[in-house]
């Protein structure tokens, strides 16, 4: 088993806080709070939290790093439930509509770093709208295993006779049969 690539793996807080160390924000007001104390709040917070990955803690960073900027600039005290209230979190993505695209890591990131705050809570999941499917007929499957048997090379008879088995197995439905890979 190959080991993950380095972009996957898990980085300890000390790596975290080096990076945040050396980090310097490249807008206002972020930049000129950033030695006045929102380096130190920013490392006490994402520091602290478990990340899969130092790409993954660079992201997260640089967006708490913009919305605490955003608040402080607003007048408000470094207070993470205050900084990261959800209104105030959707404020600032109105009045940046180019980072709406990130609403949903700013939730993410808003429901990890505080713990009073009134995020909506997690959707549920509807299951009443699953439907179930008629399984195979014993001749539909002889006959799949059948034209699998019948491909023109010995490569691609073992390709869809295996995903034919990993079908059936898996209980795909006869119309995403074809879509299965080989890394399934």
């Amino acid at each position: 088993m190959k080991p993950p690539p380095a972009a996957q793996v898990p980085v300890t807080s000390e790596e975290i806080i080096g990076y945040l160390m050396s980090y310097s924000p490249r807008t206002e007001p972020a930049r000129s709070l950033w030695l006045g104390g929102l380096r130190d709040f920013t490392i006490t917070h994402i520091g602290a939290l478990p990340q899969p990955s130092l790409a993954t803690a660079k992201a997260r960073a640089g967006l708490f790093v913009k919305v605490t900027a955003f608040a402080v600039s607003e007048g408000c005290p470094y207070d993470i439930e205050q900084l990261w209230d959800p209104a105030r979190v959707d404020r600032y993505l109105k009045l940046h509509p180019k980072m709406e695209g990130q609403r949903s890591s700013l939730v993410c990131l808003g429901r990890h770093v505080t713990r009073t705050a009134p995020w909506p809570p997690l959707p549920v999941r509807d299951t009443t709208k699953c439907t179930s499917w008629v399984p195979y007929e014993p001749a539909e499957i002889e006959r799949l295993f059948y034209l699998a048997g019948r491909q023109r090379n010995a490569s691609l008879i073992r390709f869809f006779t295996s995903c034919l088995a990993v079908g059936y197995g898996a209980g795909l439905r006869t119309d995403e049969i074809p879509w299965v890979q080989v890394q399934d």
